[in-house]
C-alpha cells in the first residue's frame, strides 16, 4: 500500500526590537567578472536545447544576456553527436538529429566552447514521473492559494531529486522547489509550491483566472 506524503513548507516570522546606537557603514560592493551560466535540457523523446547566459554585477538590472557565439556540442552514450546552432527566435541552441531525442536510462554529454573555456557535463535521463494532478493549497501567512502537486513515485529507490519550475500566464516564477527522491520509492506524494511576490510585485502572484503551470523534473544524482 502507497503511504502518502506530505510536504510543507511553514514560514515563522520572529520580530525582534532592538535599541542601540546607530551608525552608517559603506559597503564597498566589488565588481567582478561576467560569469557564464549554462542550462541543457533533454526531456523525454524530445530534442535537447541548451541556454547560455552571462551574469551580471549586483548593482546592475536582472536581464541577464545571451551567448550566441560559443560552440555547443551534445552526445549520447551510444554514438549519436551534434554541433547545435543559436536559434535567434527562441533564445536557445536546439539540437535537429532525430536520434538525439531522450531516452529512458540514456546517458547525454554536454560540452560548451566560450573565450577559450570548455566546460563539459553529463547526465542520465531518469525514468518518466508522471504527475497525478495540480491543485491549490494554502499555507500559512500568505492571503493567496499556492499550487500543489501530486504524482507517485517509482517502485525501484532513484538516487537524485526532484524539481519543480513553475509557470504563471507564461511568465517563469523563481520558486523552484527541490527534494530528495531518495527513501520515497513507490509514494504518493504531494508537494506545495510557495509562490512569493516578486520585487516592486503589489498584487497577489497568483489570482482567480491565471493559468498556472509546473513542470516536474527528474534529476540524476549528480545533478541533484
Amino acid at each position: 500500500m502507497n503511504k502518502s506524503i506530505l510536504y510543507i513548507l511553514t514560514i515563522i516570522t520572529y520580530s525582534f526590537v532592538l535599541y542601540s546606537c546607530e551608525d552608517i557603514i559603506d559597503i564597498n560592493l566589488r565588481s567582478v567578472s561576467p560569469k557564464i551560466v549554462i542550462e541543457g535540457s533533454v526531456y523525454l523523446d524530445s530534442l535537447p536545447t541548451i541556454h547560455i547566459t552571462t551574469t551580471k554585477d549586483f548593482n546592475e538590472t536582472n536581464e541577464y544576456p545571451l551567448v550566441k557565439d560559443a560552440v555547443v556540442e551534445i552526445w549520447d552514450n551510444v554514438g549519436n553527436r551534434e554541433t547545435l546552432l543559436f536559434k535567434a527566435d527562441i533564445g536557445r541552441y536546439v539540437a535537429t538529429n532525430p536520434r538525439l531525442k531522450g531516452i529512458e536510462r540514456r546517458v547525454y554529454h554536454l560540452s560548451v566552447k566560450y573565450k577559450e573555456e570548455e566546460y563539459q557535463a553529463s547526465s542520465v535521463m531518469k525514468p518518466l514521473v508522471r504527475l497525478d494532478s495540480l491543485t491549490l493549497s494554502r499555507i500559512p501567512l500568505l492571503d493567496y492559494p499556492c499550487p500543489t502537486v501530486h504524482f507517485t513515485t517509482p517502485t525501484q529507490k532513484e538516487n537524485g531529486g526532484y524539481r519543480c519550475v513553475t509557470h504563471i500566464n507564461d511568465r517563469l516564477r523563481n520558486n523552484e522547489m527541490l527534494i530528495s527522491s531518495g527513501h520515497i520509492e513507490n509514494k504518493l506524494v504531494h508537494l506545495i509550491i510557495p509562490v512569493f511576490r516578486r520585487d516592486k510585485e503589489s498584487d497577489d502572484p497568483i489570482k482567480q483566472g491565471d493559468e498556472i503551470t509546473v513542470e516536474l523534473q527528474c534529476l540524476d544524482e549528480e545533478l541533484y
